[in-house]
């Protein structure tokens, strides 16, 4: 777990969280899409920005709050699977201490590189001059 963690931190991952879908594009965005050419995609796909946005060129783009529409294709919603599976404290029992691993990665990722990200990108945003 340990060296997984370091491997993230050293080889400067970039993390995306589905929870937080909106944040996740924004990064991917800002380092695959510098100069916002493909800025209605990652909105599109469920980036949310409110703000206006400084390009790389000097200009800016206000981008429009999108709703997005949950997928309502599926019959159970991921939210339902998991409290049936709750019920069978079993089960729970035995899943848990199966993904304990992966929970504690995960709980790092998004706490301590995600977040943090998110939040550094976003102050780089805030400190760019207006031109």
């Amino acid at each position: 777990v340990r060296l997984t963690m370091s491997n993230l931190v050293e080889n400067k991952v970039l993390i995306g969280i589905v929870e937080h879908m909106s944040d996740s594009l924004e990064l991917l965005q800002h380092v695959l899409d510098m100069d916002d050419e493909l800025l209605p995609a990652f909105e599109l796909f469920g980036m949310n920005t409110t703000a206006t946005r400084r390009n790389n060129n000097g200009t800016s783009t206000t981008a429009s709050k999108r709703t997005i529409t949950a997928n309502k294709s599926k019959k159970f919603s991921t939210r339902q699977v998991v409290t049936e599976l709750k019920r069978d404290v079993e089960f729970m029992t035995i899943f848990e201490e199966y993904v304990k691993y992966e929970s504690l990665i995960y709980e790092f990722a998004r706490v301590e590189l995600h977040e943090r990200q998110v939040q550094l990108l976003r102050k780089k945003n805030e400190a760019t001059p207006q031109l």
